[in-house]
């Protein structure tokens, strides 16, 4: 009932447009062409509501412009809701995509409603879901899984918490150890050392040299 296909060959200049809903001749030259006053004329035509396709592509929009990277979720969420609005009210080839959208989840909604009320699915995984929440309360009082569960999660957060913390401290201690001597004080350091270092050698050529002495 609601192929895009014809849409898009349409939006693409690669077909004649087919206009959504459908539209006698007469009134398309005439451009007596109204979405909101459309209504079937015969079994082989499409159903079609105008406020809810637009609503439906309206939440797809917001949708859409909400998860648009660099731009405040509320603005794209408006805009894109907008703009979906108003491509579906247009009479040309992208508004006949917008609405034949909107209204292929309408018809998805009212098959998921029509199962629903038949074989009543919605209050069979409910009670479903409520037997298995009882299960695994009394689970849990048995066996305290919940504070078990607690317990690892809270030990696994402090592990890498302070592993963290113990990688941030040694960045800042070679940091610091890097920015806190500069070349000038880098070579005193090296002065010092070497001082030190003939200073132990003197040291020990006078400690050889005593026994030598007293022997004589």
């Amino acid at each position: 009932k609601y192929k895009t296909g014809a849409h898009i060959r349409s939006m693409c200049r690669m077909g004649a447009r087919k206009p959504f809903p459908p539209v006698s001749e007469q009134d398309l030259t005439n451009g007596n062409e109204n979405p909101w006053k459309y209504e079937p004329q015969s079994d082989s035509d499409p159903d079609f509501d105008m406020i809810k396709s637009l609503i439906c592509m309206a939440l797809v929009g917001s949708f859409c412009g909400g998860n648009f990277p660099f731009i405040p979720t509320w603005i794209g969420s408006s805009v894109g809701a907008a703009a979906f609005g108003v491509f579906g009210i247009a009479k040309n080839p992208r508004g006949d995509l917008i609405r034949t959208m909107g209204m292929r989840i309408v018809a998805m909604a009212n098959e998921a409603l029509g199962i629903n009320s038949e074989l009543k699915c919605a209050r069979k995984v409910a009670r479903v879901g409520g037997k298995i929440f009882d299960k695994m309360m009394i689970l849990d009082r048995k066996h305290s899984i919940k504070d078990k569960v607690v317990r690892s999660a809270t030990f696994v957060y402090d592990k890498a918490s302070s592993t963290a913390g113990r990688v941030q401290d040694d960045m800042k201690e070679k940091k610091d150890e890097n920015t806190s001597f500069t070349p000038r004080d880098r070579d005193r350091r090296g002065d010092d050392r070497r001082g030190e270092r003939g200073y132990h050698e003197r040291r020990d050529r006078e400690r050889e040299r005593r026994p030598m002495q007293e022997e004589r």
